[in-house]
């Protein structure tokens, strides 16, 4: 008689078994799914950081570049406001970078700021990083 009474018993432990292991499993896809998709946005903000990153230190180096008679930009400008751009320059086709050149002179400092923004077309993501420097001492560079 205790047979008979136990006959569905091992089908419903199989059963809450199977539910453990499904439980188990679906967290399992859920968290390697979210960890994917935080990696990719990584990804891509990094991307942007160094499209900034690359249009900044490229408007650096033309204002430093020097022509065939020895001049640079810097040496070409006069005192106020000097504003160069917007500039859209397509780093391989993956995004945009935004450069913008601001020349600000003034009796008491001469200072360059520029502002780069680097877009990640993909996904929108976008990030804006700011140099700048003085005119007298061009290599030390300040990131804000």
């Amino acid at each position: 008689m205790k047979l008979k009474n136990r006959d569905g018993s091992v089908l419903a432990f199989v059963l809450v078994i199977l539910s453990v292991f499904t439980i188990f499993a679906m967290s399992a896809l859920h968290i390697t799914l979210t960890n994917t998709k935080q990696v990719t946005l990584q990804q891509n903000s990094i991307q942007a950081y160094y499209f900034a990153y690359s249009g900044a230190e490229i408007a650096y180096a033309a204002l430093l570049k020097s022509d065939n008679n020895g001049k640079s930009i810097l040496d070409t400008f006069q005192d106020g406001n000097i504003d160069m751009g917007p500039d859209e320059i397509d780093i391989d086709g993956d995004g945009t970078d935004d450069v913008k050149v601001v020349v600000n002179y003034d009796s008491k400092k001469k200072s360059v700021l520029i502002t780069s923004t680097g877009i990640d077309n993909s996904s929108d993501k976008s990030t804006t990083l700011k140099m700048s420097f003085n005119v007298d001492y061009p290599t030390v560079k300040l990131w804000e």
